[in-house]
């Protein structure tokens, strides 16, 4: 697929695009990179202490969606998570009046890429910023047995019946990730009232490869859960 893209200073610039570099670019919204750049731009004039640490984390979202992944492609939990908690620190330093937590049990579990995040997503976007005082949003991964469960929770405006069926239906973002998740053994639920808030669990065989890969990288996952998602 050919793409014309306008470079500062050059002109037009024909792009020759593959199906995966397609997918990584539907993920770096010019909307949300702007308005990431000018939170950063605040903390710098603020002289806020979290400046460098904010610019990490746009460096680390970035290089995660520019490395062309396709819809088939399935990663370790603890990447995932990772690529998670960059897009969630984004949005947080963006909206001051959401709070976003985590309750990482285990990270043995394989899963599409951008899969967390177009969830939070919805939740953030969806959910909390529908109130106007904001709101909390949950993440927990937990395992029991052979399984592995990750709910994405939030306290936001919730949704009613309708809406919750048509985010299930065939069309539906929950939807298409349900057909794919059947295929794998998993499966996705949905559960939200109006004004309560909605509750998103995806259920996924656990997977010790995504422990073993972390391992040779020669940090564990312990590490990973109580540093970056203590509290």
């Amino acid at each position: 697929m050919k793409f014309l893209m306008l470079v500062q200073g050059v002109g037009i610039l024909q792009y020759e695009m593959d199906g995966r570099e397609l997918i990584s670019l539907q993920q770096v919204s010019p909307h949300f990179l702007f308005n990431v750049i000018n939170t950063a731009k605040s903390a710098v004039l603020l002289g806020m202490d979290n400046t460098a640490e904010l610019m990490d984390e746009m460096a680390g979202y970035l290089r995660f969606v520019l490395k062309q992944y396709s819809p088939q492609d399935r990663i370790p939990g603890v990447k995932a998570l990772r690529f998670l908690k960059d897009y969630a620190s984004l949005e947080e330093a963006r909206f001051t009046h959401i709070s976003i937590k985590y309750q990482i049990e285990t990270t043995d579990f394989m899963i599409q890429p951008f899969w967390l995040k177009e969830i939070l997503h919805n939740a953030i976007h969806h959910g909390v910023l529908q109130r106007k005082a904001g709101g909390i949003i949950l993440v927990r991964v937990s395992r029991d047995g052979e399984w592995c469960s990750i709910t994405i929770s939030d306290n936001g405006m919730g949704m009613s019946k309708e809406q919750s069926a048509c985010l299930l239906s065939a069309d539906g973002i929950s939807g298409k990730m349900a057909e794919q998740l059947k295929k794998e053994d998993g499966s996705v639920r949905l559960e939200s009232g109006l004004q309560i808030g909605t509750d998103v669990m995806i259920t996924l065989p656990a997977v010790r490869y995504a422990e073993r890969e972390w391992g040779k990288a020669g940090r564990s996952r312990e590490v990973f859960c109580e540093n970056n998602f203590g509290g």
